[in-house]
């Protein structure tokens, strides 16, 4: 087919070409990255070539929250227990970096991140092995399997096998196999994975054949093909009350059984990693937005220029062409304008990979569109676009009757019917659009900047993570001699990470209980609110918070409380202060004050003064040089600001879409203004003739195009309210949805329509009348 007369359209038509190259090919990038991340994260664990008959076992807790964390023997009682289990395998998940050692007392140190699993791991999932067997690769107590990625960084071009890595000082393991770096699935991925054996080693509270720690395990069932386990969750119930003391205590009243692919998107939690299918629906509905709006502008601007393009039809009909030729003849017109959009929008797609990958905390791979199911889904893509960008204006021009053209009635009929419902429906998905990223924004900054009852700015919280004590207790005295620090405290969890639970017996009562504790340095340097204290002596009796006193039914002159048959003193009742971050529900804390000698210390906390930027520096330098690791430590604001890492991500989202529909808008809205203008240009000459002025018909020219704006703003408002009360419906802590919110979106997207107009319409109004009526 002849493409000779479209070139020659489109390089004559050059703002025409490029808004739709622009628009399409910006948009399709954004439609292809947005569809491989959603085929990723779909994707995840089914892999697994026995992913059907895998199951997390889980429970149903008192307050009805669900998790999926169980005591380490849990698994293989089940096992033993119901016939219906063909096999198990209980993973721990350490996501806390470990540091290692290739030789033992050695300065040299790797950040790594270990797992630790029944010897069973590779067989029962569908990890791939570059080296090892697997059913043999993890036989012995002191294998280790470490991923590629991994080996690289340590072995370099060396052969892993068979080399020692030191654990800490007296755990090492012996390299027997090499996996391939971990698919995505609800399992992070990790470099070095060792049986579960060793998990007391580094957990005290942990045993293979007790059960006080219920936090630390999950627990991987895979069901005999057929069986049902699910009918049994009654019975396994009451036989879990007979032994497991999270069920005889009643803090866990219901056991669950969740199939490993739908893990993912059912909020699992840690640390098990997890999607947001909200957030997935939402990315994908804001790129289908995009990709509306850039066919909307084709087939508005199409519609714009077909007076022009319709001379030509009508001469090719004039000459003996068949209307089903002309329309067949458009729609391949349409088919080489959006393939060529999407060639572009490729290249863009491999240009922004790094900045998505970094936005969505993902690794995107474009390979995927080169796999049989990629090729086919490209080429439906490009059809389908192709007739719905072409459709309507080839139908439109190819019926045009030639008379039409020569009467001009054409031309006056397209842009009464077609201009004014695209530019307003533009308008209505813009306004609604920055409205909810405006929304998004507020309510995040509400919740980062809600008052937790202690003081989070400039204060430091590391993890005491050093070889041993000498080294912990060397930092922190140099620590202290910085002119950038304050003070230096030492704690065993703080108000953000909550501690350490202690669900139990008070007063009679089965209560799910925090337990933090510190020096006196650290409750001055929190700030937390001491409203009695009962002046007993550092590391006698514990503080309360007034949360623990109402679940315990206790008074605020009580002089004890009971933990089981222990009679544990009350030192006074701390103001309650909020755990984790604002969204977390209160819970009752018990804290001890002791000694910064007798505190064997999770945390440390620096509080620092002056530029908390040059203080950070300079506590890492002191941090690498005495350890010669990467400094992690993190302001606690920081740490409050990244809870809300999804939220935060998704609300950037929205606004980068909110920028790019605005942006599409405002190109489709300077073309539509160009021809629109154009074609009333005799009417703005009669005007002037008959003595209206340049201010009179300027602005008739610009109301026309305000007033689509004001008409979505009326459209745009029952669906704002509609979408975002249902978003912040999910926050008990939440701002309301001001009229600001609504007339902010109006007035900005006023503005920028005005803008774009006006310029155009002021040349409008400026051109001599004898120019556009000359030919009259």
């Amino acid at each position: 087919m002849n493409l000779k007369s479209f070139l020659k359209f489109l390089s004559r038509n050059k703002l025409y070409t490029a808004i739709n190259v622009v628009g399409l090919s910006v948009s399709l990038m954004f439609v292809i990255l947005i569809g491989i991340y959603v085929v990723q994260e779909l994707s995840v664990d089914r892999f697994q070539q026995d992913g059907d008959r895998i199951y997390i076992l889980g429970d149903v807790n008192k307050d009805g929250s669900r998790d999926y964390l169980n005591a380490l023997p849990v698994a293989w009682r089940v096992q033993e227990r119901y016939p219906e289990v063909e096999a198990v395998c209980p993973v721990v998940i350490e996501t806390m970096p470990q540091h290692v050692k290739l030789q033992k007392g050695a300065d040299e140190s790797l950040k790594t991140t270990l797992l630790m699993a029944d010897s069973s791991f590779f067989s029962f999932f569908s990890f791939g092995l570059k080296k090892g067997l697997e059913h043999r690769v993890l036989e012995s107590m002191q294998s280790a399997v470490v991923s590629e990625s991994f080996a690289q960084r340590a072995f370099g071009n060396e052969s892993p096998m068979g080399r020692s890595i030191w654990l800490n000082d007296t755990v090492s393991v012996i390299v027997s196999g090499v996996m391939e770096d971990m698919k995505p699935s609800v399992i992070p991925s990790s470099d070095i994975v060792i049986r579960v054996e060793h998990l007391p080693t580094f957990n005290s509270s942990v045993g293979l054949t007790n059960y006080n720690n219920a936090g630390s395990t999950v627990a991987f069932l895979k069901l005999k093909a057929g069986a049902d386990l699910s009918a049994k969750l009654d019975d396994m119930r009451d036989w879990f009350k007979t032994f497991y003391w999270m069920y005889a205590k009643g803090y866990s009243e219901q056991p669950t059984l969740t199939k490993l692919p739908d893990v993912y998107f059912s909020q699992a939690g840690w640390p098990l990693k997890g999607g947001d299918k909200r957030f997935v629906l939402i990315l994908t509905s804001v790129g289908l937005v995009i990709l509306i709006f850039s066919i909307i502008n084709y087939i508005n601007l199409t519609m714009a220029q077909s007076g022009f393009r319709a001379k030509e039809m009508a001469l090719r009909r004039l000459l003996g062409s068949e209307r089903t030729m002309l329309f067949m003849r458009l729609l391949f017109e349409s088919f080489v304008m959006v393939l060529v959009s999407f060639g572009v929008g490729i290249l863009l797609a491999g240009c922004f990979v790094p900045f998505v990958n970094d936005l969505l905390q993902t690794e995107i791979s474009l390979r995927i569109l080169l796999t049989p199911a990629g090729v086919g889904a490209m080429a439906a893509v490009i059809a389908v676009l192709s007739v719905l960008s072409g459709l309507l204006p080839a139908v439109m021009i190819s019926n045009t009757k030639p008379i039409e053209v020569v009467r001009g009635t054409f031309r006056r009929r397209t842009k009464m019917t077609f201009s004014k419902v695209f530019i307003t429906l533009q308008n209505v998905v813009t306004i609604v659009m920055i409205a909810c990223a405006l929304t998004m924004y507020l309510q995040i900054r509400y919740l980062i900047d809600a008052p937790l009852g202690y003081r989070t700015e400039n204060i430091i919280d590391m993890w005491n993570n050093f070889d041993n004590p000498e080294q912990s207790s060397v930092f922190r005295n140099e620590v202290r001699q910085l002119a950038c620090v304050r003070r230096v405290a030492v704690s065993q969890g703080t108000p953000f990470n909550r501690g350490n639970n202690y669900s139990g017996s008070y007063e009679g009562k089965n209560i799910s209980s925090q337990n933090i504790n510190g020096d006196s340095t650290f409750f001055s340097m929190l700030g937390l609110e001491i409203i009695r204290n009962n002046r007993l002596a550092p590391g006698e009796g514990a503080f309360v918070n007034e949360e623990f006193l109402r679940q315990t039914s206790l008074s605020e002159e009580a002089p004890y409380f009971h933990y089981y048959d222990r009679e544990i003193k009350i030192a006074g009742v701390i103001r309650d202060f909020q755990m984790a971050n604002i969204t977390h529900v209160k819970e009752p804390v018990f804290m001890k004050v002791q000694k910064e000698a007798d505190i064997n210390a999770w945390n440390i906390l620096i509080e620092v003064q002056g530029d908390p930027y040059e203080a950070y520096r300079e506590i890492a330098i002191v941090y690498q040089r005495i350890t010669d690791r990467e400094f992690e430590g993190k302001y606690i604001d920081q740490q409050v600001m990244d809870s809300f890492d999804s939220q935060r991500r998704t609300a950037k989202i929205v606004t980068l879409f909110a920028g790019i529909a605005v942006l599409i808008s405002l190109l489709g809205l300077l073309a539509m203004s160009t021809y629109f203008i154009r074609q009333r240009l005799k009417e703005v000459a009669v005007r002037k003739v008959f003595g209206s002025t340049t201010n009179e018909v300027m602005r008739r020219l610009v109301r026309t195009f305000l007033s689509y704006v004001g008409m979505a703003f009326v459209v745009a408002v029952p669906l704002i309210w509609y979408f975002m009360s249902g978003w912040l419906s999910d926050y008990a802590y939440r701002i309301s949805l001001s009229v600001w919110i609504y007339l902010t979106a109006f007035v900005f997207c006023l503005i920028i329509s005005f803008l774009t107009v006006f310029w155009q319409a002021l040349r409008a109004a400026r051109t001599n009348p004898v120019k556009s009526l000359r030919s009259e």
